[in-house]
């Protein structure tokens, strides 16, 4: 008699606590910060005659995500003398659970939630109910990152007319980023090449990049050469990609091959001209005296 009166409780009680524990949140979901933690309010609502009737007097929720977010759970207590006032109510708690997303967490990338409300029964005849959790996709917030070698205003010694070298460029942003390279200007003349804009493709592990530069010195004399540009990353994937780590950078081309001074052919034989005048004129007077002789 005993079992029977057990099993009736079994399936008259199991089913009040998935109808009378209820939830709701305000987690609208959408980016989260990278370096920090994003927590979840949860409201939790027990029914005062479920909770009086002995079906326990707490409730987890679980929240279960890709590894890279670290999702938390918790668990609510529920006393049921916070009914003596009103006990045909019900009492409401607020939980929080958080996402606190690892360093190696991919950006911009939704990640899918699962959320359990477990409704824990002091009597372990009854199953446990168990409630999912509505929750909006998250992804994590964009984290910008690129160093250069060289890294900002330089000065370059050029021994033989141009200077080469390699420019290194190592990203640490955590989605897929472009790098720019804007607004060069070159003072002086010569010419430089290398400074291109790429595409890093973060999630499949490109990060690193080494491009030849080269400065070509301008014809003819010249002690030294500025070149200046903007440079600046940014995202490829997100709504908010605007440039970060934005700066603009000098580098000065100093000539120390020891003809800083030396002055252009071109010029040189302009100078010279001067020279041939004199023996042109005296040959052409003495050819009109010898004319003028043979008239007289």
């Amino acid at each position: 008699m005993k079992a029977a009166l057990l099993a009736l409780a079994v399936l008259l009680l199991a089913p009040l606590a998935t109808a009378d524990a209820t939830h709701s949140t305000t987690f609208t979901g959408g980016a989260i910060p990278y370096d920090g933690n994003a927590t979840i309010p949860i409201d939790v609502s027990i029914e005062c005659p479920a909770l009086v009737a002995g079906l326990g007097s707490s409730a987890r929720v679980d929240v279960v995500g890709p590894v890279w977010l670290n999702a938390s759970s918790t668990t609510v207590m529920f006393d049921p003398m916070e009914c003596s006032g009103n006990p045909t109510g019900k009492l409401t708690k607020q939980v929080e659970v958080s996402l606190a997303p690892k360093p190696e967490a991919p950006g911009l990338v939704n990640a899918t939630l699962n959320a359990t409300l477990v409704y824990d029964d002091e009597n372990p005849a009854t199953e446990t109910a168990r409630s999912p959790i509505e929750l909006p996709a998250v992804h994590v917030a964009y984290r910008p990152g690129h160093t250069m070698t060289p890294d900002g205003d330089q000065t370059f010694t050029v021994t033989d007319g141009s200077y080469a070298f390699d420019m290194k460029v190592d990203i640490t942003a955590n989605a897929r980023t472009m790098i720019m390279f804007e607004d060069k200007k070159v003072s002086g003349g010569g010419l430089l090449t290398g400074l291109q804009a790429h595409i890093f493709n973060v999630p499949e592990g490109e990060l690193n990049l080494v491009q030849p530069v080269k400065f070509t010195a301008p014809q003819g004399a010249w002690d030294s050469v500025r070149v200046s540009f903007r440079t600046y990353s940014h995202c490829l994937d997100g709504a908010d990609c605007g440039p970060q780590l934005e700066k603009t950078v000098t580098w000065t081309f100093k000539n120390v091959g020891g003809n800083a001074t030396v002055e252009p052919a071109g010029e040189k034989e302009s100078k010279g001209a001067p020279g041939l005048l004199l023996p042109s004129m005296t040959l052409a007077l003495a050819l009109a005296a010898i004319a003028m002789r043979r008239k007289a």
